[in-house]
């Protein structure tokens, strides 16, 4: 699909493609990743296995759809095959969903006893869509020229699409508040300074238009909001906020200090941890921009599958001159939510290195706002961790009752994984696609151990002695990561 298209039809009201979004549950909850954490919950900063943790470069980007697919017989991923166009589910009424891609930059977490420091970097892209009516789905994977709708008028209320492209430079901080009797309390913090990037925004309240033929288009009513930048980098400026705090109960109660030579430089192993967080607190605000309010705006459109754009200025402009009659308020400025959402952990340790995770995020619907949203998903990834080997299986569902069996695996450095199989493996019509990898440098010995010998001297394989090798709930509860 070109870009180009897609900015035209989002504005024009022929089209919105709404796709299904994951996160990357399988290395998200992985304790060696400790960088991965915190974009989940800050507060899992604190008391981490390794003294310093570099992630070095990372990706991932998601992508469902519930109204059109890939048939199955036409498409390979080990043979690189995919097929020409998509075909539509003409069985939804209304298609919801969304794309999320995170390019990560450099960032890093360093223990500093009970206090952790850090930073991170990442360039983040959203696009969102709810409710959507068949017949504009349909334009996007057909074209806007559709024979069986000229001459009939079509109409349609209440749904929002919306894009956000920005970069995002933060510092996270976090500090053990309590800990006595092996439980632990943990609060954390991220705070990050935003660049825009780029987006579009339509938040529709009712729209009726008709196809006269293959050349002619009326837009008959439209009411609603809708909103643009042409993608520049710091085109808009922001702040966000991301909050957490945990609780952990750890295997024994003796009083520690992670990282430190008076607790002998081990890691003390949790029974459970209960995480919550609030994530993505703020907003971009854009200048040299285009806001604008609509009501009953209405106007001819000749010549409609012609209209090529260059720009989101392009689709802006084409739009006040359609529906500029109705306009009734104008901006060069707008703000754009970033996807606020709430989310609650929970990881079980079942021993000798096995870890059951359940994880809940809910995306606040601002539909009112411009901006960008997360999908809601709940998700339980069972997985196995050691020093240098990781292995989760997230299974996973999303608001929109879309699952997904995925697979993930860390090796020394190297992580990567996808949160749903089912279309590699399986002979299925693909309405999701998604893949996740990181490269990363965990530093586990702080100088200070090494300098009295004390920490992860001694770690093997062969005898069991590796993170999460002994069994917790054994008679003898002891720190056990590195002895």
């Amino acid at each position: 699909m070109e870009f180009k298209k897609l900015l035209l039809l989002l504005v024009s009201q022929f089209v919105f493609v709404t796709l299904h979004a994951q996160m990357q549950m399988g290395i998200a909850h992985d304790n060696v990743n400790v960088t991965e954490n915190i974009r989940i919950n800050p507060a899992l900063s604190i008391d981490p296995i390794q003294w310093i943790d570099i992630k070095a470069l990372g990706a991932y980007a998601f992508m469902g759809n519930n109204t059109a697919f890939m048939e199955k017989d036409s498409f390979n991923l080990f043979k690189w095959e995919f097929p020409n166009e998509l075909t539509q589910n003409f069985n939804r009424n209304k298609a919801n969903g969304q794309v999320e891609s995170i390019i990560y930059g450099p960032a890093i977490n360093v223990s500093l006893g009970k206090l952790s420091l850090g930073m991170s970097t990442a360039m983040r892209s959203y696009t969102y869509g709810r409710r959507i009516p068949q017949d504009i789905a349909r334009a996007i994977i057909d074209g806007p020229q559709i024979p069986a709708y000229y001459g009939e008028p079509k109409e349609g209320e209440n749904y929002r699409a919306k894009s956000l492209t920005f970069g995002e430079v933060g510092v996270n901080g976090g500090y053990m508040i309590y800990e006595m009797g092996g439980k632990v309390v943990n609060i954390g913090a991220n705070i990050k300074y935003l660049f825009g990037v780029g987006g579009v925004n339509m938040l529709v309240d009712n729209y009726s238009y008709e196809l006269h033929d293959s050349t002619n288009a009326t837009i008959n009513s439209f009411s609603g909001r809708y909103s643009g930048t042409d993608f520049k980098f710091n085109s808009g400026k922001g702040v966000g906020v991301d909050l957490g705090i945990t609780f952990e109960k750890k295997v024994n109660k003796n009083t520690f200090i992670p990282h430190h030579p008076n607790s002998k430089c081990r890691y003390t192993e949790y029974l459970y941890r209960v995480g919550f967080s609030v994530l993505d607190i703020g907003s971009i605000k854009f200048k040299n921009s285009a806001s604008r309010t609509v009501v009953d705006g209405s106007g001819p459109w000749g010549n409609y599958s012609e209209f090529n754009v260059s720009s989101i200025g392009d689709v802006i402009s084409k739009a006040d001159s359609l529906v500029g009659n109705g306009i009734t308020e104008s901006s060069t400025t707008y703000k754009a939510k970033l996807p606020l959402s709430f989310s609650l952990q929970f990881d079980y340790n079942i021993g000798r290195g096995l870890y059951v995770n359940a994880f809940a995020i809910y995306g606040a619907g601002l539909k009112n706002s411009f901006g960008a949203e997360r999908v809601s998903m709940i998700a339980i990834t069972p997985r196995y961790e050691t020093k240098r080997i990781g292995v989760g299986i997230p299974l996973s569902i999303n608001q929109f009752g879309n699952a997904g069996i995925g697979l993930s695996v860390r090796f020394w450095y190297l992580s990567f994984g996808v949160d749903n199989l089912v279309p590699v493996f399986l002979n299925v019509d693909v309405y999701r696609l998604d893949a996740y990898a990181q490269i990363k440098i965990p530093i586990f010995k702080s100088p200070r151990c090494r300098r009295k010998g004390m920490g992860e001297t001694g770690w093997h394989f062969k005898d069991c002695s590796g993170p999460g090798a002994p069994q917790p709930r054994g008679k003898t509860k002891r720190d056990y990561r590195y002895h």
